[in-house]
């Protein structure tokens, strides 16, 4: 045996059942809220229109959010109050992707 030190034996972690329950409610509150704040941000950009990116002023940014999946991600950026543009950075393998998708 590599670790052969006792494990101390007790009543348990030593947090009531109220204390317990207590925690566990606040973690479902949390986990309520996050889930409310992520369904606000998600109607949020959804109800923009999409702007043409070769038309966009880009001095008119309000706000912008990276967008994880596919190959590397997009930036969405808010126009003004009601459009959006997506815009994928490039890299050192931009024709490479380019490629592969055709």
């Amino acid at each position: 045996r590599l670790f052969s030190a006792e494990i101390p034996r007790g009543k348990g972690s030593g947090l009531s059942a109220e204390k317990r329950r207590q925690a566990e409610e606040e973690q479902r509150r949390k986990a309520q809220e996050e889930r409310e704040r992520e369904a606000n941000r998600r109607a949020h950009w959804c109800s923009m229109s999409s702007a043409p990116v070769d038309a966009v002023d880009w001095g008119n940014v309000r706000q912008v959010m990276w967008c994880s999946g596919g190959m590397g991600g997009a930036l969405l950026a808010q126009i003004g109050d009601g459009q959006a543009v997506a815009v994928k950075p490039q890299g050192n393998n931009a024709v490479a992707e380019i490629v592969a998708s055709e």
